[in-house]
């Protein structure tokens, strides 16, 4: 646990490359965080801090939970671009989706809630006004009782179906 705490930068999402050998993390990619990663890491570390009773551990998350609320304020929604800014920031233009990498920000939000009595108020809140959010902007009911569910951008703009999957209704 302790090498791959490095991870948690104070001030910044966990980065998401860790070297075990050089005991150091950093970026890969475009330089964008994903909040699935983050929500992973952070339920895994609190985890780890009751299984090995080091609280240490939970430092990271705390910073990490606080700085994904203020993310949520700032965006002025509770659901959350699949790219966010590893200083915190969310892309303002980001697609939302709840296909492949999308879904598990929110399924980590639940888990906390559950398993972290600490954590139920507000990963618990959070949770509730994203699945809110996601009934009133992603779910998109067509003809013949089919419901759809659909990817946004954070500018308010709705896209096509995610994948063409069908929510609900409909063969």
């Amino acid at each position: 646990g302790e090498a791959l705490n490095t991870a948690f930068v104070p001030g910044r999402f966990p980065l998401p490359s860790v070297s075990l050998k050089k005991r150091g993390a950093g970026m890969h990619g475009g330089g964008g965080v994903n909040p699935a990663e983050v929500g992973t890491l952070s339920l895994e570390f609190h985890s780890l801090a009751r299984a090995t009773k080091r609280p240490e551990f939970d430092a990271g998350p705390d910073d990490v939970r606080r700085r994904m609320a203020a993310t949520v304020t700032l965006l002025n929604s509770s659901l959350v671009p699949l790219s966010l800014k590893s200083s915190g920031g969310a892309h303002p233009t980001g697609r939302v989706s709840l296909g492949a990498m999308g879904d598990s920000y929110y399924e980590y939000l639940a888990k906390s809630a559950i398993l972290d009595p600490r954590l139920r108020p507000t990963a618990g809140a959070m949770f509730k006004a994203a699945l809110l959010e996601i009934e009133q902007q992603l779910l998109v009911p067509r003809e013949h009782g089919r419901t759809f569910l659909a990817e946004a951008s954070m500018n308010g703009r709705r896209g096509r179906p995610a994948g063409g999957a069908s929510a609900g209704g409909g063969p």
